[in-house]
């Protein structure tokens, strides 16, 4: 790329260096003299014209007498007569009396090299017959031709180390990101750009700062993916062996297979649950699910399931002690809200002793603060920020005889932080307190 880019630089510039000094030499050839001598003061003009009347109408005295009128004794153009001297009071060199002889001889313009300055000369008509002026030296372009191809690859060496700079500061730092993304595309899951030392402009360090968001974004993505699907694979090993041995069972006895298939009817129920959750854990981490943000009475909104969890609490012998304000309105998705809430008190409920309370606050603190209390055994502080995560259980074999697969409180946690919110757990001793807060979306 770099010596692509440096290719391109080098041709512009070098293309736009051949034309102007295409150019220049033309001048310095002489094609474009028609042009300059078009473009000669028409003071100096004519002044030629009266030099020569004055010559002509009173001799040499006339002459002299109109430069000491213009209070020059000497002029710094050569004016030659028709018999190829020069006026007096003109100052000519052997070049201009040559041009001279050949403006007067062809009538016409002429020009002549003098070392690195031009000479100009035009013809003036007098009665006597021709005259030639000649103006004062004007400065070449660039003199002989070799100076011009000297000037000419002196700015081509510049320049091309200037284009070379130029397309090596470019081309490096977007050949970094090329092999970045190259490794990333090949499963290099952990390949960073190094921001500070890629190089370049502000915008190509920025650029470097959004690619590794980029690249971290995507490698928690295919890592959540993998934990999903071999934590998957494993927790559908055990409801599948359930119902092998039912079906085995139901095979072999010679009694009714009710009790059998009621097994294998729960097992699937509890499968089905688990594809469903899991399809909403992956909606969740991919960033599929599509907020509904609208004006919403909160506190209306979770009455219902708080009237589900003091059903479900009274059938196993628990209470729920809920506060709560009269109304609560605010801007978010209350079916995320609802979700969360659920998980978090059904978790509660599930893990409260018989006989004893679940507590549950809400207030509008920070936007809206749910606070959710069992009276269990409480977790041990490390568990307090793992039980959020997909599949976590506390004790796998206390997990399992209340039936969950650890995805309720990640499903929870999921819920909230698309809503810009958080959710955290810590011991109340006795008990458990998970705190869930979500902002208003204004």
């Amino acid at each position: 790329m770099a010596v692509r880019l440096f290719l391109w630089f080098w041709i512009t510039v070098v293309c736009a260096i051949i034309a102007s000094a295409s150019t220049a030499f033309l001048v310095a050839n002489g094609r474009a003299f028609p042009l300059i001598l078009e473009s000669e003061n028409r003071v100096t003009v004519r002044f030629a014209a009266a030099s020569v009347k004055a010559y002509e109408s009173g001799g040499e005295k006339e002459f002299r007498g109109y430069l000491e009128a213009l209070r020059s004794p000497t002029v710094d153009a050569c004016i030659v007569a028709p018999n190829g001297k020069a006026l007096p009071g003109c100052v000519c060199s052997t070049q201009e009396l040559e041009l001279a002889k050949q403006i007067i001889q062809d009538k016409s313009a002429h020009r002549a090299i003098l070392g690195r300055f031009y000479l100009l000369g035009r013809p003036v008509d007098g009665s006597a017959g021709t005259y030639a002026f000649i103006s004062e030296p004007v400065a070449a372009p660039f003199g002989h031709i070799w100076q011009l191809l000297v000037r000419v690859l002196l700015v081509i060496v510049i320049v091309s180390g200037l284009a070379y700079a130029a397309s090596s500061a470019i081309a490096r730092p977007i050949e970094r990101f090329r092999k970045a993304a190259q490794s990333l595309g090949s499963g290099e899951m952990d390949v960073r750009i190094d921001h500070k030392r890629i190089g370049g402009s502000a915008e190509m360090r920025s650029l470097a700062c959004d690619f590794n968001r980029m690249a971290d974004r995507i490698q928690s993505l295919v890592q959540a993916q993998q934990a999903l699907i071999r934590d998957t694979s494993h927790e559908l090993r055990s409801p599948l062996a359930r119902m092998k041995v039912a079906t085995e069972i139901a095979l072999q006895t010679d009694k009714s297979p009710t009790e059998s298939l009621n097994r294998i009817s729960r097992t699937i129920d509890q499968m089905d649950k688990l594809i469903s959750d899991m399809i909403e854990i992956s909606k969740l981490q991919s960033g599929e699910i599509v907020l509904s943000v609208e004006p919403v009475d909160v506190i209306a909104s979770l009455q219902s399931v708080v009237a589900d969890a003091e059903f479900e609490a009274t059938g196993s012998g628990k209470l729920v002690n809920y506060s709560a304000p009269k109304e609560l309105r605010m801007r978010t998705d209350i079916a995320l809200i609802s979700r969360a809430f659920e998980n978090v008190v059904r978790n509660a409920i599930r893990y409260t002793p018989s006989e004893r309370v679940v507590d549950i606050v809400v207030s509008a603190e920070n936007g809206l603060t749910l606070k959710i209390r069992d009276y269990g055994p409480g977790v041990s502080e490390e568990d307090c920020k793992r039980i959020f995560d997909t599949f976590y259980r506390v004790g796998t074999d206390r997990d399992r005889r209340t039936g969950g697969f650890g995805l309720g409180l990640s499903i929870a946690r999921r819920s909230i932080e698309s809503l810009g919110g958080k959710i955290f757990a810590d011991n109340a001793y006795p008990g458990l307190l998970v705190t869930i807060q979500v902002p208003d979306a204004k």
